[in-house]
Order: structure tokens, then sequence, then C-alpha cells
């Protein structure tokens, strides 16, 4: 017989999003209307986070299980759970608003695309500040692929403006020096997603507006 999945307060105003902790042992279920809350029993039972305003998305650490992050974009706060989403702290202030995502690099390493630019941050410790990525002008949304050969941290990827150039970019040094992988001709209208492929390098999915899902791979294996 399959599990009964029950849902938190809030969720019947609006799918909101999941996040799943390294390893599956729990989630945090952020709905559209209402306050984030977390389930070690496969969405039996839900019980409401403390900590964390109301309608903010959480996202896990791709690292440690009881990890969580979520991003305040009316107060620019950044908080922080390290008990599996049961309570959150704030970690950062300051910070713009917009779409906030983990690598499977190491316990705390964070990048936020924003209309600002692009921010990193890494740390599990309170109170340091995120890190603007200088070449970058805006970032509608970064995702993480597979580490060129010469490298071990995750190639980035970005939808955005970088050198006053607006495309779809590639970096495999950490944000130090970004590649264009499109032209003028393939924009696709609004890139809202944007994922690299964990195991073949260069390759990068793209989530567009009413356009359907892209991939891409490296032309001649550059």
């Amino acid at each position: 017989m399959d599990a009964v999945v029950t849902a938190p307060a809030g969720a019947s105003a609006g799918p909101g999003s999941i996040a799943i902790a390294a390893g599956g042992s729990g989630f945090v279920w952020s709905p559209s209307n209402g306050t984030a809350s977390w389930s070690t029993d496969n969405g039996a039972t839900w019980t409401a986070a403390t900590g964390l305003p109301a309608n903010d998305a959480v996202i896990s650490d791709r690292m440690t299980p009881l990890f969580f992050y979520s991003l305040d974009s009316a107060s620019g706060t950044v908080y922080a759970s390290v008990n599996g989403g049961t309570s959150f702290v704030p970690v950062a202030t300051g910070v713009p608003g917009g779409q906030l995502r983990s690598t499977a690099f190491a316990a705390g390493d964070l990048w936020l695309a924003s209309g600002r630019g692009l921010y990193h941050y890494h740390s599990t410790n309170s109170g340091v500040s995120f890190a603007k990525i200088g070449n970058v002008v805006s970032a509608d949304a970064v995702g993480f692929g597979r580490a060129a050969s010469d490298t071990t941290y995750p190639t980035l990827f970005i939808s955005g403006n970088a050198n006053n150039v607006i495309g779809i970019f590639r970096s495999t040094n950490a944000g130090k020096s970004w590649t264009r992988i499109n032209d003028d001709h393939h924009q696709w209208g609004s890139i809202g997603t944007v994922v690299g492929d964990p195991r073949v390098f260069g390759r990068v999915y793209l989530g567009t507006n009413g356009r359907g899902i892209i991939y891409g791979d490296p032309a001649s294996g550059n």
C-alpha cells in the first residue's frame, strides 16, 4: 500500500517547492503562501519550521544532510538551518533578492544570481558576507555542472549579463572568467533555470519560459 502524504498549512494556495536533504533523510516544503515545514517520515506528517519568514523558498545543502538555506528577498537576509529544517537563523544580511543555489563541492557553498550581479558565499559560520563576482553585471539564473579536467571546482553556468554582453555563459574557474555558449540567434526568451550535467562536462540544460527545455553540448569538444 502506498504511503499517505499530507501537506503543510498553506500548501493548498499553490505548489511552492520542496527541498530534499542530501541523502534523502528529510524534506522541507515551502508552500506558496505559508510557513516552511519539515518532515522526516516521507511526508506522512509535517512540522512548521521556526525562525523563517513565511513564503520563502528553501534549498538544501548538497553535501550535509541537516543543512538547509533560504533567501528572504524582502529583507535581504539569508537564513540557514543545521538541524534538518527544524529552525533557521540569519547568516547574512544586505543580500539582494534573486535565485539562491548550493553546489555539491562543499558544505555551505552557495551562489546567488540577482539583478545586481552574481554572488558567492562559502562558510559554515554566521556573519560572513557574500562576495560579488566582478565581471557579471546581472544574472537571472545560476547552475553547476561537472568540473573541467584541470580543476576540481564545478563548472558554473549563468543566464545573464557578463562582460556587458547578455547571454548564456560558462566558467571553469569559479567565476574568474566567462565564455559565452550561445549566440544572438539562440536566446530562447526568458531563462529561469540553468542546470549543468553532473556527469558530462559542458552539457547544460536550460528551462525556458514556454519554449520547453533546451540542452546543449560543447561544439567540437570545446
